[in-house]
């Protein structure tokens, strides 16, 4: 009975051992230049429509679907999305 016992409680998460409940991390909010906040907002609408998952999609075309130059399409998916680059968030 004691080695099932330590066993078990070996396997346990300190967690299950507080009254409380622990509320998960919150995400850090993203840290965007302000001329980039209009990019994230289409970048967003984009992933939320499905459109971002369109067969030969590339960072060019995907500059030209929300209207920016292509090197600034990169820093919202970085900095605002979290992702590394663009074949990461596609």
């Amino acid at each position: 009975m004691i080695p099932f016992g330590s066993l078990w409680s070996l396997n346990t998460k300190p967690e299950n051992f507080r009254f409380e409940t622990v509320k998960p991390a919150e995400p850090l909010a993203p840290s965007l230049d302000p001329k980039d906040t209009a990019s994230h907002a289409k970048l967003v609408a984009i992933k939320n429509d499905g459109a971002y998952l369109e067969q030969g999609l590339t960072i060019s075309g995907l500059a030209v679907k929300i209207q920016v130059p292509e090197h600034q399409s990169q820093s919202p998916i970085n900095r605002g999305l979290g992702y590394r680059n663009f074949a990461a968030w596609k």
